[in-house]
């Protein structure tokens, strides 16, 4: 393997012959790539593997399998890692390896002969590279990147879509309210895949439905490959929460349901979302909409006010819907959202249904510490902003005042002379 002197000693060789302006432009070519390559995710797999099953470098068959299944990763990577010395060279050392070996001699003729075939498994990535989406509420989304963004906007909204799997949602509007609006569908697309036996596998479940379906559409519950190595499972945890457990990929997707509430929560590792061809209308990486961006700071600081603006009676006073999610333990944006759906609905299943998201938020991410400080008040007191529509309310500080005296006594000059 080379050594990070090797690199070191080429990066300062580059920069004597190719001069500063030129060294500079690679340089930060190169740190890109390096920057979203998933390479140490494979080849930490590939040391693993080797020192569990004390294996040697030589022409065996589980050798060349383990080496295999190495080449075959690294083969994945190449959109991703383009420019990568690193990676460039590893991939060199391994083919050229697999040559010096004989491998494709090695391995028995049917083995060779059905390696287009088989579920090949990707290695499980570092805590640091899961990323985790919940979408749920009216309708709130906490991205892969961690930020958080509550939409207005109804109809068919694709949650993540990647070359394994795709996650949508259907939008709808409760009482033509622009501000009432919650999940009513929820669809699942597994792409056809050597780990899904090559085929399309769908999971559908909306309001209509009396429980939660515990299997695909076609009526499988799990995909077994090479023997009895699991690579999908539909597992029931209760009557209102499914998990979809993608193992090749060492993903999963969460589905609950309280009332006529529904929600899901996608985790992955970046490596797999990474895969995607579009981000511009993913909910999980781009957020809602410009257009259709809930004003929910300003609605839970000033309600009374966004209610008269919005012309949406509240049902409960802003004081008892904190207490109510702080009763349930809610912390940070959980309760921030869950004041908003609380003041406009008053409904239990939705509270319930915020706490179930928190808890496997909490349960599902490794990371999620990174994201939590347990604060249990509204962060914006008499915080203000467009209210939507032609609703907007300024700010009455002192300087504001100022300001606006300020101006009127300077426009008022100007009239007089």
């Amino acid at each position: 393997m080379l050594t990070n002197d090797f690199f070191l000693g080429f990066i300062i060789s580059w920069q004597t012959i190719c001069g500063k302006a030129c060294f500079l432009s690679t340089t930060h070519y190169f740190l890109k790539a390096y920057q979203s390559c998933p390479i140490e995710e494979c080849t930490q797999w590939f040391s693993r593997t080797k020192d569990y099953e004390y294996l040697v470098e030589s022409s065996s068959e589980r050798y060349c399998q383990v080496l295999q299944t190495y080449i075959k990763c690294l083969n994945d990577s190449i959109p991703f890692c383009r420019g990568h010395l690193k990676f460039h060279s590893i991939e060199y050392l391994m083919k050229k390896q697999w040559n010096e070996l004989n491998c494709s001699k090695v391995q028995l003729q049917s083995a060779a002969e059905s390696y287009h075939n088989r579920c090949h498994f990707l290695p499980a990535p570092a805590q640091r590279n899961i990323r985790y989406c919940s979408v749920y509420g009216q309708l709130h989304v906490r991205k892969f990147d961690g930020f958080w963004s509550s939409c207005t906007n109804p109809g068919a909204l694709a949650v993540t879509d990647n070359r394994y799997f795709i996650v949508q949602i259907t939008d709808s509007r409760s009482n033509n309210q622009q501000y009432l609006s919650h999940i009513t569908q929820v669809t699942v697309i597994l792409r056809p895949h050597n780990c899904t036996l090559s085929k399309q596998l769908t999971y559908s479940t909306s309001l209509e439905d009396t429980n939660l379906p515990i299997s695909f559409m076609s009526g499988v519950t799990s995909v077994n490959v090479d023997g009895n190595r699991r690579a999908i499972e539909v597992l029931r945890q209760s009557v209102d929460y499914i998990e979809l457990n993608l193992r090749y990929i060492d993903s999963s997707i969460h589905i609950r349901r309280r009332g006529n509430y529904m929600s899901v929560s996608v985790r992955s590792p970046q490596f797999v979302l990474q895969s995607s061809s579009s981000t511009s209308s993913q909910l999980c990486l781009s957020g809602c909409h410009p257009s259709f961006v809930s004003p929910l700071k300003s609605m839970i600081s000033m309600p009374e006010e966004f209610s008269t603006c919005q012309e949406i009676p509240l049902k409960i006073s802003k004081s008892a819907a904190l207490e109510r999610c702080q009763r349930k333990n809610l912390t940070d944006s959980f309760l921030d959202t869950c004041i908003y759906d609380v003041l406009l609905t008053d409904n239990e299943d939705i509270l319930s249904l915020t706490y179930d998201v928190q808890q496997d938020f909490k349960r599902v991410f490794p990371l999620h510490y990174h994201y939590t400080t347990g604060r249990q008040h509204i962060l914006h007191e008499n915080y203000t902003e467009n209210f939507g529509g032609n609703c907007i309310l300024l700010q009455k500080s002192s300087c504001t005042l100022q300001i606006s005296l300020f101006l009127l006594i300077f426009f008022y000059h100007i009239s007089i002379s």
